[in-house]
């Protein structure tokens, strides 16, 4: 890794998406540095087509020759019994040739750095990295290069980059392709509420579906955010020293991921490109976030109608049990093509491909995937653009391929003494010698063209054989052909061999006989000093306490119970939080859903404990945190019973979890009140962040209702509509000597008067259910009987 150039000598590295093979080689073509795609269930884009282990060794070579490198994604979260199976994918995809692997997983981390010190180890977008106590807590765990959070202006993205470079580490950014609303990695709307976790790459997009307030007339893409296009920017993303640009993509065909890293290339390299990246698929662009202008309009209307189709037609008819499709005008459409339809409104109904033209007006349709609604009258049929250049340039996949490397052999010897051959591969080269000595020949002796046959069967998929130089070797020798053909396996052992890993499963942590410290079974979370004073008149010690931490600012350090540190911390004001942690007792925990915090606690020698996004899923990870100061931590809230019950039979430290509380889903920088409150604000300022306070509510097509709130020094959060209580753990979980959350903060949607507070307090210390008629929502276990997927 090279960090002596100069800021503004640097010109980015070009990391393109490969979620195919096609993909791939159409990344290679277009002149990627890099390429990163899966091979496995152990990556973000499970819906992708992803790469076969047959495949990666002859597409990691072909990069090679075209100076390029492949990465290996394994950037979700890992359970303790998917470590086997984990540890093979790496097995193979190392002795395959592959440059780094991706992670977001802690405990995967661990196990990598641990096992394999000497490979590049990148940390994923998932970690939701935007301040320096984030980098330099992972770099002291191996990461050689990290992802920013999308969240970032350029002035963060420089002044983080020159802090990882300190650390001899790169950085990375995502110039192009989809947002995600929420911090990545800090979203569980489509895990809590559809069973499939972002964090295990099977998200449903949820973000992308209509929402409506109390009245459902006023439906509309309230969380769906327009594609990131930061090629105007690319002049400042050089200035600013970063490593690598991403383009993501990995579920989008080679045509987009051509089109793009082209012109990315093309824009680094200040040439003139013909690649348009609006021809490809898009939801419209924005580049708010790197240019501080998170507004309006970055969200894009029409849900993830791709702007870049064009129109055909609009449906006539439609006949299911015939598969026939009428159009009401004649439709420009050829056999194989796919085709998109939508309603008026802009919702999805499905895709499908065109299987026979029956008239210019009637066809034969094959549906794709899901239907999400019926194909009505009136619908909008789209298709892809017809891009001249796409038949060029899937015959150039077609075409492109490795070179088999030639092999060249040098022969020498003379009578009574062995034969020596000095094989030469690219750089690579090895010295082999007969067992036994050169006799005369009887007849006539070897030669280059002799030796040819025999040592050509060396010949495999990935070398050829080439010249063999004979000049050194006396006339009229022999060797018997089985002693040659020993010689050519002898050295085809060394020549073709790959680098080779070595790791086993590896072994769980033995359990530590630990409970949950001196706090007693359960922590009471608060966000008022009113609340605090009730639990201390209930008979709770102050140490059993969590007080939020909003404000750094404002927030009253003499307080005797343990502080809880937000997720995300802005890089501004996170030495405000550092101060803060400096002036509260020492003897106090430090309570942290943030790195940053957790890695000055342990700097400064202060216990520490891991809230539940920081997504502990694995005893691994609760190892590694242990290592780092670590003195509990909270599980993660996607597992399910028996997933939890792994984790705590090979528990290293005294565990919680969440028992009573809201159901945290997503955070995000985006104003979601606009529309409903009237703010008049073209876009967020810092005053947003600082001082505005909201709430809202929003309603899916299903009528679930969401929680959308705004408090001072935090971001847009939204909670689900169902408070979670898991009332059985108390009983699933009495023997592991686990702590429960009882999670009593504030919120507009949540303000209990103070007989009912009372009441949950005094139901749930003596054991007893909590009376759920007298709350005007409803109750959910979340993910404790479904789990991570």
């Amino acid at each position: 890794m090279n960090l002596e150039k100069t800021r503004h000598r640097m010109i980015p590295k070009v990391l393109a998406p490969g979620g195919d093979i096609s993909s791939v080689k159409a990344a290679i073509l277009a002149g990627a540095d890099e390429v990163y795609l899966g091979v496995s269930e152990f990556n973000a884009r499970r819906r992708a087509e992803n790469i076969t282990f047959e495949d990666l060794e002859e597409l990691v070579r072909l990069a090679r020759q075209r100076e390029a490198k492949l990465f290996l994604t394994l950037n979700t979260l890992v359970l303790n019994d998917e470590f086997d199976k984990i540890a093979d994918v790496i097995n193979r995809a190392v002795s395959a040739g592959i440059s780094a692997f991706i992670v977001q997983d802690l405990g995967l981390l661990y196990i990598l750095h641990d096992l394999l010190p000497e490979m590049e180890i990148h940390g994923s977008t998932q970690l939701t990295t935007h301040n320096h106590g984030q980098i330099d807590f992972l770099a002291e765990k191996g990461i050689s290069r990290i992802n920013l959070a999308r969240e970032l202006s350029i002035e963060d993205i420089a002044a983080l980059t020159e802090h990882a470079h300190g650390k001899k580490m790169e950085t990375e950014v995502f110039v192009h392709g989809a947002y995600c609303i929420s911090y990545s990695g800090q979203c569980y709307m489509s895990s809590m509420t559809g069973g499939k976790s972002g964090n295990r790459g099977i998200c449903f997009q949820p973000c992308r579906r209509l929402y409506s307030s109390s009245d459902s007339s006023d439906s509309r893409y309230r969380l769906n955010l327009k594609d990131n296009n930061q090629l105007t920017n690319a002049g400042k993303l050089s200035g600013a020293g970063v490593d690598s640009l991403k383009i993501e993509g990995r579920i989008k065909g080679f045509p987009y991921v051509y089109t793009v890293t082209d012109a990315w290339k093309k824009r680094l390299q200040s040439q003139s490109s013909t690649s348009d990246v609006t021809r490809v698929f898009n939801r419209g662009f924005h580049a708010g976030y790197l240019e501080n202008r998170i507004e309006a309009e970055m969200f894009a209307p029409g849900g993830s109608t791709d702007q870049s189709l064009e129109f055909v037609s609009e449906v006539a008819s439609y006949n299911a049990q015939k598969r026939m499709l009428q159009t009401k005008s004649s439709a420009s459409v050829s056999e194989r093509d796919q085709i998109f339809i939508y309603t008026k409104d802009n919702r999805f109904i499905c895709t499908g491909t065109i299987r026979e033209i029956l008239s210019q007006k009637e066809f034969l349709f094959q549906i794709e995937h899901e239907l999400k609604g019926r194909i009505l009258k009136d619908q909008m049929i789209f298709k892809n653009p017809d891009l001249p250049e796409q038949k060029d340039l899937q015959e150039r996949i077609s075409r492109l391929s490795f070179e088999r490397q030639l092999i060249s052999v040098r022969v020498s010897g003379c009578l009574g003494a062995p034969l020596k051959t000095l094989w030469k591969a690219g750089e690579k080269t090895v010295a082999v010698e007969s067992s036994m000595c050169l006799e005369k020949a009887k007849s006539a002796g070897m030669t280059s063209s002799s030796l040819e046959k025999p040592f050509s069967r060396l010949d495999s998929k990935f070398f050829k054989m080439g010249s063999i130089d004979t000049d050194d070797l006396e006339s009229h020798l022999f060797l018997p052909v089985s002693e040659l053909n020993r010689i050519r396996r002898e050295a085809a052992s060394t020549l073709f061999s790959q680098p080779a890993a070595t790791i086993s499963r590896p072994e769980l942590p033995t359990k530590t006989e630990i409970s949950a410290e001196n706090h007693g079974p359960y922590l009471f979370a608060v966000n008022t000093v009113n609340d605090y004073e009730l639990l201390l008149k209930q008979g709770i010690c102050a140490d059993s306490i969590l007080f939020e931490a909003g404000s750094p600012g404002q927030y009253d350090h003499r307080l005797p119970c343990m502080p809880w540190f937000p997720a995300i911390i802005h890089e501004s004001v996170l030495s405000d939080y550092y101060s803060l942690v400096d002036r509260i007792t020492a003897d106090l925990p430090i309570f942290t859903d943030n790195l940053a915090i957790a890695h000055y606690a342990h700097q400064t020698g202060r216990k520490w404990i891991a809230g539940s996004r920081l997504n502990i899923v694995n005893s691994f990870a609760v190892r590694s945190l242990k290592e780092s100061g670590a003195s509990g931590f909270v599980l993660s809230q996607e597992l399910n019973r028996s997933q939890i019950e792994s984790v705590l039979d090979h528990s290293v430290l005294p565990s919680y979890n969440l028992l009573f509380g809201p159901l945290f889903l997503m955070e995000t920088q985006q104003c979601l009140v606009r529309g409903d409150k009237g703010c008049k604000k073209p876009k967020k300022d810092e005053q947003c962040f600082t001082h505005c306070r909201f709430s809202t509510s929003m309603y899916d097509e299903k009528r679930n209702r969401f929680f959308l709130e705004k408090r001072p020094y935090k971001e847009n959060e939204v909670y689900n509509g169902a408070y979670l209580y898991i009332p059985e753990t108390l009983k699933d979980l009495k023997s592991y000597g686990t702590g429960f959350i009882v999670d009593m903060r504030r919120f507009a949607f949540f303000n209990p008067p103070e007989p009912q507070f009372n009441s949950i307090i005094r139901g749930l210390l003596h054991n007893r259910s909590i009376n759920k008629s007298d709350f005007d929502f409803q109750f959910t276990r979340g993910n404790y009987n479904r789990g991570l997927s």
